[in-house]
């Protein structure tokens, strides 16, 4: 039995994979949390399966104080600043707290499943009008 793709479900999966997402990072360890005292975090998304993306995007998150703390995989990077490093992002030019290296991941697979969607919507009619 097949399953109609359409935009509900296109959506749905996108939600509940986002959601195993969030999950996983929570419960990924951080090491000793006495140790973090004074840092903050943030998970950077992306591609970074190439040494030169993982590199361009390293250096453009070095401008705000972060540095790399670990590599969860080829699509998230969980980097860390020293606390203080806010107080300087008043005279930086950006967003310090961006989480999207490149295209937003979510946006192209909504527009991937609505295409989707539509040209269901398309075979569909052109099958009732023949």
């Amino acid at each position: 039995m097949t399953v109609p793709v359409t935009a509900a479900t296109s959506a749905a999966f996108i939600a509940a994979a986002e959601q195993r997402r969030r999950e996983e990072e929570e419960e990924m360890s951080m090491g000793d949390l006495g140790s973090l005292a004074g840092w903050e975090f943030k998970i950077l998304r992306g591609c970074f399966r190439s040494q030169a993306r993982l590199a361009d995007a390293l250096r453009l998150e070095a401008e705000f104080g972060w540095e790399l703390h670990e590599k969860l995989d080829d699509a998230r990077i969980r980097l860390r600043r020293q606390v203080e490093q806010r107080d300087l992002d008043a005279r930086r030019g950006g967003d310090p707290y961006r989480t999207y290296q490149g295209s937003n991941p979510q946006t192209i697979a909504l527009l991937a499943g609505l295409v989707a969607a539509l040209t269901a919507g398309v075979v569909a009619a052109l099958a009732v009008a023949s």
